[in-house]
């Protein structure tokens, strides 16, 4: 630790709190537990520790780490974010690294320099962890011979006994490997079974043309499977790993394609008026389970093709009511009948079932992971990947194959979506998300306002997105990645003066909502739960108002400002409750189910989105029953509506195009305020005078595939 951090493979071993950090293996241990590090990462926890309780300038460490290299400004935040998902450490109350805002970060752990005194035969040094006395190493003197034959013994041991290694504690935090890296959309990968190759769909971002190509790593460029003008997708492996299966379908009918992996013609195998989707291969060759929408509805089951009959016998797995659930993304166990899969409900909330192929009985796995982008098994068929927004940005987790047991699975990436394991290989593909998006102010004081009119407000490199209009109209909150990770900021109601108001390192932020009074901001924080926030608007550390242990997705607050609406599960179901802004006196309000709700302008009413059911309801804040209020809104569309003094805006969702729509106060009249491209949350804000709307613009988009070399 003499040195200044850039010489770090000769720097001492250290004790930073609990962990043994040893910078010349790149290497943590805590527990037993190791943990590999970055060699970036160990330079800037070493120079860190070499200031241990002093404030190191941003700019300061850039030097002395990146030293001249060219480097975004998100660099040194993403570093900062890794370590502390390593060292588990939370922004908001931190033991290991302090932000100090708008300045740089200060290391508040205790460190202890692990001073070498003398060295081994090899020359390597021994080091101790504390400095001794006179009378201490007299004692070492008299003992050093009997100690170098008990320390010759254990080696003797230890070697004998890690013959065969066992890295059952181990966890390496490594980066992701970049499979693809071309402009378009790299998208459905579907590694094979020994896990060296990678089949993938390739398309524009309008969506066609779109191949099935196969991608190898380290090979120059991936092998196009497929030359077809229809559209292909959803490829998957046979178990030998010598066939493919995809989809290719038009807007009329589609079917079931296979193509050997070496190249050839490929030939039907199913055909349907329907329009199968999210293929899997049984490991015994048998089976091929996919999800089908029949009359192009959103509403799917799954269904099973026989393989190994002349006329493709067909047969149904799942058969959930319409209008109540939709199934999709089937994987079949690598190690007994069962096959699990999405089940998402009309509101768009998603969980993990699990259903047997011989008598097609259905158990639950998760409850409460809002949405799912994809699963697959491990290779043991204990646990099931997933990729879920309860975690964070659509973040990585496992669930147990028995049930409701889930965990986060490390990965220093931010976006991990579709997920595909090898059978026969301890490797992961995932889909990786690169997106720019701004927010466009449209004016409504012409009721025939054009979304071509909207002028750009709040406008990066980056993602800036969920805009909310601050009670006065003087304001803007809303979400941007622009210092590297989504964060909260602030803005005044032209774009200009941003600000920004939290500091997360790489948690996910989302759902800003403005109080009455426009001083505070509740929003929502993704990390080992969803939880609610508050924070100042001039400034400070954000507090969390809801328990931990499940779910609460932010809602609005009361007029008074005295309490803040929020939809938990805690009971395993979606109820709207109530809590005070230091987080005191949380009271459930619903017992038939909520997923949102904001008060009415005169304090009679709550308007309330139920899960799984279209609509906006209302029910009496003194008591009584809910009755549909606006039957138009749309169950996915739950975060997407607002109550003003002139009615109830709402979106509505046609094809590519979002509609915003205007229910009068007095419930008689809907009309048309306003048509735009659709964004995946369609969230939209009007201003209090009712003149403006703001919206989110996707303007760049990217998806790579990424190759993880180990299961976290």
């Amino acid at each position: 630790m003499a040195n200044d951090g850039r010489d770090f493979p000769k720097s001492s071993p250290f004790r930073l709190g609990p962990f043994l950090v040893q910078p010349d293996r790149n290497r943590l241990t805590i527990e037993n537990r190791e943990i590999s590090l970055e060699p970036r990462l160990m330079q800037v926890l070493i120079y860190l520790a070499s200031k241990q309780g002093e404030i190191v300038l941003r700019q300061q460490l850039k030097d002395a780490v990146w030293q001249d290299t060219l480097m975004g400004e998100d660099s040194l935040n993403r570093a900062v974010s890794d370590l502390r998902r390593v060292l588990d450490d939370d922004t908001a109350t931190p033991r290991y690294i302090e932000t100090i805002r708008k300045v740089g970060y200060r290391l508040i752990a205790p460190v202890t320099v692990l001073e070498a005194e003398k060295t081994d035969e090899a020359g390597k040094p021994i080091y101790d962890s504390d400095k001794t006395g006179v009378f201490k190493r007299q004692m070492r003197k008299i003992w050093r011979p009997v100690l170098l034959i008990c320390v010759l013994a254990c080696l003797a041991v230890v070697i004998i006994v890690n013959t065969i290694p066992d890295d059952s504690d181990r966890v390496l935090l490594r980066p992701s490997i970049p499979l693809t890296n071309e402009p378009g959309l790299e998208v459905r990968p579907a590694l094979s079974p020994d896990g060296t190759r990678v089949a993938f769909v390739k398309k524009t971002r309008g969506g066609f043309p779109a191949d099935i190509y196969i991608g190898q790593r380290n090979a120059e460029s991936p092998l196009r499977l497929t030359h077809h003008p229809d559209y292909e997708n959803y490829p998957t492996w046979s178990p030998d790993g010598n066939q493919l299966a995809f989809v290719r379908g038009t807007d009329e009918s589609a079917g079931i394609f296979t193509v050997p992996a070496i190249g050839g013609e490929p030939r039907c195998v199913y055909r349907s008026d329907g329009f199968p989707r999210h293929l899997d291969w049984s490991p015994d060759g048998r089976w091929i389970v996919f999800s089908e929408s029949p009359d192009d509805d959103d509403y799917s089951h799954l269904r099973l093709l026989d393989m190994q009959t002349d006329d493709r016998i067909t047969r149904t797995l799942t058969n959930p009511s319409r209008g109540e659930a939709s199934d999709s993304y089937p994987r079949f166990s690598p190690t007994s009948n069962e096959i699990a899969f999405i089940r998402t409900g009309p509101s768009g909330l998603s969980d993990i079932f699990c259903v047997d192929v011989d008598d097609n009985r259905i158990r639950r796995l998760t409850r409460g992971q809002i949405n799912i982008w994809g699963l697959d098994w491990s290779p043991e068929g204990d646990e099931v990947y997933f990729s879920s927004f309860a975690g964070g940005p659509y973040s990585l987790s496992a669930v147990s194959a028995r049930g409701l047991t889930v965990r986060r699975a490390p990965v220093l990436s931010e976006w991990v979506r579709f997920p595909t394991l090898a059978r026969d290989a301890s490797r992961l593909v995932y889909e990786s998300r690169e997106e720019t998006q701004n927010i466009m102010m449209l004016s409504l004081a012409d009721s025939a306002a054009r979304v071509t009119e909207a002028k750009p407000l709040v406008v990066s490199n980056a993602l800036d997105c969920e805009p909310s209009w601050s009670p006065d109209g003087g304001e803007i909150a809303f979400i941007s990645t622009r210092s590297g990770h989504r964060e909260l900021w602030v803005c005044e109601s032209d774009g200009s003066r941003l600000r920004q108001l939290t500091l997360l390192g790489g948690m996910y932020v989302a759902s800003p909502t403005w109080a009455p009074n426009g001083r505070q901001l509740s929003f929502m924080i993704a990390g080992e739960d969803i939880a609610v926030y508050v924070i100042d608007v001039l400034g400070g550390a954000p507090r969390r108002i809801t328990p931990s242990g499940h779910n609460a997705l932010p809602c609005s607050w009361s007029l008074d400002g005295n309490r803040v609406y929020y939809a938990s599960t805690v009971d395993g179901e979606w109820q709207i409750w109530q809590v005070r802004p230091d987080g005191s006196d949380a009271v459930q309000v619903t017992t038939d189910g909520g997923i949102a709700a904001v008060e009415s302008p005169d304090g009679k009413t709550l308007y309330l989105v139920r899960p799984d059911w279209n609509g906006i309801w209302s029910r009496p804040l003194a008591g009584g029953a809910s009755e549909c209020t606006v039957p138009d809104l749309q169950a996915g569309c739950f975060q997407s509506w607002t109550v003003t003094v002139e009615g109830i805006y709402f979106v509505r969702l046609e094809g590519a195009t979002t509609k915003v729509l205007l229910r009068g106060s007095r419930g008689d009249t809907t009309r048309e305020i306003a048509a735009f491209p659709s964004y995946p949350t369609s969230r939209f804000s009007i201003s209090p005078d009712g003149k403006s709307l703001l919206f989110v613009r996707s303007d760049h988009l990217d998806i790579d595939l990424m190759m993880l070399d180990y299961l976290p």
